[in-house]
């Protein structure tokens, strides 16, 4: 890129608008799951639900428990590790041009010098 040019970059998030709504397993009774990355962070909020697949009691999935109902339920889509969660990241590299460079060649990285 170029002094003056601009980057546009955006994600858009689909839950049950054209694919299916993500699904979760229920934490609380009545709470939809799945809370924002924020929240995580500032101990509000338990991240991304335990995923399953097939709304409705579902033991196998969400084993009943102190932290779970044993519901599979819509969820909130919040960031997550699993490939059906939010995880909109631009991974990228900010590289200063190298001023004692002939003219054109400012970004090659080969005319820097070897690391010892």
């Amino acid at each position: 890129m170029t002094a003056g040019q601009r980057f546009h970059y955006a994600c858009w998030h689909d839950n049950g608008v054209a694919d299916p709504v993500k699904l979760g397993c229920e934490e609380q009774a009545g709470t939809t799951p799945g809370q924002s990355i924020a929240d995580e962070v500032l101990g509000r909020g338990s991240g991304a639900p335990r995923p399953c697949y097939r709304s409705g009691p579902n033991p196998e999935a969400c084993p009943p428990s102190a932290s779970l109902t044993g519901n599979c339920v819509e969820s909130n889509l919040v960031f997550g590790y699993t490939a059906d969660d939010d995880m909109c990241i631009l991974p990228g590299a900010y590289y200063d041009a190298n001023p004692e460079a002939p003219p054109g060649h400012e970004c090659d990285l080969d005319l820097l010098p070897p690391l010892s």
